[in-house]
């Protein structure tokens, strides 16, 4: 089936950015102070502009990542909490569009950068969880040099400049592509999340599935005792859900292109086929009006897998579960996938 896509929609470190992209806690300090204020002669001067600094003023953001939360035991290149680099060349290729594992959003998103969450969670009200950095707010002028280092590694990205290497992994949810000794990786990262789950999931081939993102309505759900899951490696995966009440969707920015969207069911609670029917579109396109779980799968308590060509353009790839004429929506885990070269929607 092909979809052509419509537009549509710790403690924390000690420092001043980095606390906007690390979830959890880790030890940190400011090595050298001096080196983010307006007046890098100084090593007196504290890290402040005025708000009308000029971009010609503005502090060197990837080495303030570096310095505030790189230090060792935390975002450094060898333990890589929450699985962020921040001291490693090429921090930019590790956000951008990399989902934020705290609430929906890219920490770089390349079609919108003003919605990235490395920018948003500064803000006042940032549009979800505390703004950071916590009790430390920046002044306006720091953040808009924020915006800006985003902004311009998003428009690099999207024109195939090369900002110092093209996105990849990490953060939360990761992918196939891998960095090769330049540290450079391949454009897409395939998003992989977990429904339900209040954790990201190893699968048994070693890739990490997200804890839940991307989400609006719907009620999480793990299954409190380990149930055996037929037809599947990796059981755990189909151990969690996110169902409808009644209906549910999740979204993601994704550059335009191509994808693979597979979607992972097992069914826990219905004991025949006809008693869950549900609908699915992808970016209002429907792409299945009746969908049985049971009956796809053949049994109760067995993992089937539904995938779906479509064509994103506008950099927003939505799915919308929908209640049917029986019982309630619900999914197990999503991957989407860049398709390869002649695969896809038209």
């Amino acid at each position: 089936m092909t979809l052509a896509a419509t537009p549509f929609r710790a403690p924390a470190c000690v420092g001043l950015l980095v606390s906007a992209i690390a979830w959890a806690g880790c030890a940190g300090s400011l090595a050298d102070p001096a080196a983010f204020s307006a007046d890098t002669g100084d090593a007196g001067a504290p890290a402040n502009v005025d708000a009308d600094a000029s971009a010609a003023s503005c502090p060197d953001v990837p080495t303030l990542l570096a310095a505030t939360c790189g230090s060792a035991g935390c975002h450094d290149a060898t333990t890589k909490a929450e699985s962020l680099d921040l001291v490693s060349s090429g921090v930019a290729a590790r956000l951008i569009g990399v989902p934020s594992v705290e609430g929906t959003g890219l920490l770089i998103a390349p079609s919108t950068p003003s919605q990235s969450v490395v920018y948003t969670k500064l803000l006042a009200t940032p549009p979800f969880g505390a703004r950071m950095p916590t009790g430390n707010p920046l002044d306006a002028a720091h953040i808009q040099c924020v915006l800006d280092w985003v902004t311009t590694e998003a428009a690099s990205m999207s024109s195939g400049a090369d900002s110092g290497a093209p996105p990849g992994p990490e953060a939360g949810v990761t992918g196939d592509a891998a960095a090769s000794d330049t540290g450079s990786v391949s454009p897409f990262v395939t998003l992989r999340v977990a429904a339900g789950q209040m954790l990201p999931v190893t699968d048994a081939q070693g890739q990490t599935w997200s804890a839940d993102t991307g989400y609006t309505g719907g009620t999480p759900d793990v299954a409190t005792s380990p149930v055996t899951i037929a037809g599947t490696d990796s059981p755990a995966l189909y151990n969690g859900q996110r169902y409808g009440n009644p209906t549910f969707s999740y979204a993601f920015d994704v550059p335009d292109g191509n994808y693979t969207v597979t979607l992972r069911f097992a069914e826990l609670y219905v004991t025949g086929p006809g008693m869950r029917l549900f609908g699915i579109a992808i970016n209002a396109t429907t792409v299945e009006t009746s969908f049985d779980i049971y009956a796809a799968a053949g049994a109760m308590n067995t993992a089937v897998d539904e995938s779906y060509p479509v064509t994103v353009s506008g950099g927003k790839l939505e799915i919308d579960f929908t209640q049917g004429s029986v019982q309630v929506p619900k999914i197990d885990a999503i991957q989407i996938a860049q398709a390869s070269a002649g695969d896809g929607g038209s």
